[in-house]
């Protein structure tokens, strides 16, 4: 390599911004985690565990321990959604009731991350973090 060439492309490199990959948006790290908090309709307690996907994708799981109305006992949910621009996670959660006989019911959502207080909202109530 002629010492000119060689010289211009150690500066080059040298100069060049080094690569640390995609940021990770921090409102998607600290969502991350067991949340437990009361449902706002029935004052059952609702866990949200919330995993890590791929991106700006988060898969949800959820139970309630004593759901009220369409189905009148403890219920299992799971979702997945995308962080938005606003930080906010908006979630169709498929709900499966533990009494067979009852069909599953699908209950929209919006998680907000509360940074100030370390919660989650979520329909309609705050979530502490669990774990």
């Amino acid at each position: 390599m002629k010492p000119l060439l060689f010289i211009s492309v150690a500066l080059l490199a040298a100069c060049a911004p080094a690569s640390t990959g995609p940021a990770i948006n921090p409102v998607l790290t600290k969502m991350i985690g067991t949340w437990q908090g009361k449902d706002s309709a029935d004052g059952s307690t609702v866990t949200l565990t919330i995993a890590a996907g791929s991106g700006l994708r988060l898969n949800l799981s959820a139970t309630d321990d004593a759901t009220q109305g369409w189905c009148g006992v403890a219920a299992t949910g799971s979702a997945a959604g995308e962080l938005n621009a606003r930080n906010e996670l908006p979630v169709d959660v498929l709900w499966t009731c533990n009494d067979t006989s009852k069909p599953s019911q699908t209950y929209s959502t919006v998680i907000v991350y509360g940074a100030a207080s370390d919660t989650i909202t979520a329909y309609g109530s705050a979530y502490r973090r669990l774990k």
